[in-house]
């Protein structure tokens, strides 16, 4: 059994010691963790528009339809429930039963076809 040498004036530096630590740790875990603020619609002052809203602008929302019709089953839920829900990565997984990583590459993959499509095949609003 080991015996703590040093009396009471070493057991309280023993403990500064101990509590020194723990409030430099807990400091420097705070200047690590990231502020989050919330997204507030009313609040946003942007006047560009945003991508989603130019494409539909640009092609008409019937050739969108037609564009996304051309992706996999998958593909094609993944892409309806992320942008046109605009539903996060988690309730997306939840309701097609798949992990968060698997909905990550799906709606990567569908965007990459959507990308391709357009680029190869000189499609055009109609």
């Amino acid at each position: 059994m080991h015996k703590a040498h040093g009396g009471e004036a070493g057991l309280r530096s023993l403990i500064f010691s101990i509590a020194h630590a723990r409030a430099v740790d807990s400091f420097r875990h705070k200047g690590r963790a990231p502020v989050t603020i919330a997204y507030v619609a009313e609040a946003d002052d942007r006047v560009e528009a945003s991508a989603e809203d130019r494409v539909v602008e640009s092609i008409g929302q019937s050739s969108i339809v037609q564009l996304v019709e051309r992706l996999n089953p998958e593909q094609r839920e993944v892409i309806l429930l992320r942008i046109v829900a605009d539903l996060p990565l988690e309730s997306v997984a939840t309701i097609m039963g798949k992990s968060v990583g698997s909905i990550k590459q799906l709606q990567r993959r569908a965007l990459i076809a959507l990308k391709n499509h357009v680029a190869t095949s000189g499609w055009k609003a109609s």
